[in-house]
């Protein structure tokens, strides 16, 4: 089959990417207009930007570590490797925390074991656009640990009719290729504590400048990222695509300025950022209604008081065999499907952990599969997913 739906679907129109050209050379205007975007839609007084979500949290750890003698931080024990590349580069230790098997986030019933007095702090990471619903609760009881919230992920994502990232101490968001509003690379920082925004301002003022021939490859990304997001396009490159899809973590982290050409692009995104985060909400809520009978699955649990812009739909099979051949005949049927981190953090990393340490997340890494959620996805194409799951 020559078309493909990706797995993640970012629109990008191009008349937006060719006025960002506007921003090629003078981009302080722009950025000061995006910084006040995001100031209003996080409720955040200290706005910062940087050239990945990876480097957010590199820039966090290094400005926290100044701050405190303590060496600790805690994140879940399923989620991107790459969290514990920027804890190892800031000098810091990584403790896991087992996951829920309700909502793939940290399972907060398990902090009690992991906190201690070196504890500096925890990384409530919102996976799959689906809120970390517990960290109010967690901020009350260990009021001297620092929470971090990891909203790569989650742009969009509402909790008690509020955006994911303001909850904790600080957030940091993704803007990378495949997040749920992406400029090909870029990552904001935002926190109301200000002693903590002045020891960031000051990693922020020593990231890499961008070169301008770099900002013309950006906007050539940009360009390319636009198009092949079509399904006949990303069928027929594919091949190619699939070469450049990152399946373990970086090295290293490198700190790097976030462009104006990109903050143009996402100034003009997120004007639609209600819009599309709606039709992820109501295309992952529609493939969760209608899968919620079948007895093999493990469906996300979704809070009440929540509404999640599903970055992707996270569904576990009980049946390993049935989940590979849900995968293979959604391939065949031009629905791309990922099975995201197929390890859990300390099968990836040694962190002096035994290998049957936390079986939450190393039964989500075996059984995991992730369906596209993105409002490139037709009702027609969501109906599909559901009758091959349900008959595989």
């Amino acid at each position: 089959m020559i078309k493909k739906i990706p797995i993640s679907g970012t629109k990008l129109p191009i008349m937006s990417i060719l006025t960002c050209l506007t921003s090629l050379f003078d981009d302080k205007q722009i950025v000061f207009k995006l910084k006040k975007k995001v100031r209003e839609y996080t409720e955040s007084e200290h706005v910062f930007f940087l050239n990945s979500g990876l480097s957010c949290l590199s820039a966090i750890l290094e400005a926290l570590k100044n701050k405190a003698s303590k060496t600790e931080v805690i994140l879940p024990a399923y989620t991107a490797g790459s969290l514990i590349v920027a804890i190892q580069k800031a000098g810091l230790k990584p403790v896991l925390c087992e996951v829920s098997p309700e909502d793939f986030n940290f399972d907060s019933n398990f902090l009690d074991k992991v906190v201690c007095p070196n504890t500096l702090c925890l990384i409530a990471v919102h996976m799959f656009g689906i809120a970390a619903v517990d960290i109010e609760k967690i901020k009350s009881k260990y009021p001297d640990i620092i929470i971090i919230e990891d909203a790569c992920q989650s742009m969009g994502t509402m909790i008690n009719n509020k955006p994911v990232g303001n909850l904790g101490h600080l957030s940091f968001f993704s803007l990378n290729k495949g997040k749920n509003l992406s400029t090909f690379g870029g990552g904001i920082i935002v926190t109301n504590d200000i002693s903590i925004a002045e020891k960031i301002k000051a990693q922020v003022i020593k990231s890499k400048k961008q070169s301008l021939i770099m900002k013309i490859e950006i906007f050539i990304k940009l360009i390319v990222l636009s198009v092949i997001v079509n399904p006949i396009v990303y069928g027929l490159l594919y091949p190619i695509v699939e070469r450049f899809k990152e399946t373990s973590p970086p090295d290293n982290v490198e700190v790097k300025e976030y462009t104006g050409l990109q903050a143009h692009l996402a100034y003009s995104l997120f004007k639609k950022l209600g819009t599309v985060s709606d039709k992820r909400y109501e295309n992952g809520t529609r493939l969760i209604a209608a899968l919620s009978s079948e007895k093999q699955l493990i469906l996300p649990q979704i809070a009440e008081n929540s509404k999640p812009a599903f970055n992707r739909l996270p569904i576990v099979f009980r049946d390993l065999k049935k989940r590979q051949r849900v995968e293979l005949k959604l391939k065949q049927a031009g629905i791309e499907t990922s099975r995201m981190y197929l390890k859990p953090l300390h099968h990836m990393f040694d962190l002096g952990y035994a290998w049957g340490n936390f079986p939450n997340a190393v039964y989500l890494a075996g059984h995991l599969l992730t369906l596209p959620c993105h409002p490139l996805l037709k009702q027609s194409d969501i109906a599909k997913i559901i009758k091959i799951i349900k008959n595989a």
